[in-house]
């Protein structure tokens, strides 16, 4: 994602003005990414139900070790002078449409690696997935 970064020289930005009342400095302008829909979102709780229910696992563990695993920055920590490494995990509810789609991507080629494939669209086990899980 390109940011353009710009120094609020009014005479180079003609109309700004009168549109935004900041005070001097610099400001960011990026793009708006509309956040992930309620669609992928249900996708996802329903594919992570399922393999859950077949592996015996809890669903809340199964997301954080995705999260873990696909969503996860680790940055160090200054502490008293020595450095802790820190592992941040993404909110699925902050990423957008973009991000998530690859989150989910990521989460279904290790599922599908380790036999637990989502169905294709629009077959009765896709339906059937929907309609089980995607509460």
């Amino acid at each position: 994602m390109k940011r353009t970064i710009f120094r609020k020289e009014w005479d180079k930005y003609i109309g700004l003005r009168e549109c935004l009342e900041l005070p001097d400095g610099e400001y960011s302008i990026k793009p708006y990414s509309p956040p992930r829909n309620l669609e992928q979102n249900r996708l996802l709780h329903a594919y992570l139900s399922y393999i859950a229910q077949e592996t015996g696992n809890d669903i809340e563990a199964l997301k954080e070790l995705m999260k873990k695993k696909f969503a996860s920055k680790r940055k160090y920590v200054k502490l008293n002078w020595k450095k802790t490494l820190s592992t941040i995990l993404e909110r699925t509810s902050e990423m957008n449409r973009k991000r998530f789609s690859e989150f989910f991507r990521d989460i279904e080629l290790f599922f599908t690696e380790l036999g637990y494939p989502l169905p294709r669209q629009d077959t009765p086990e896709w339906l059937n997935l929907i309609e089980t899980y995607g509460n």
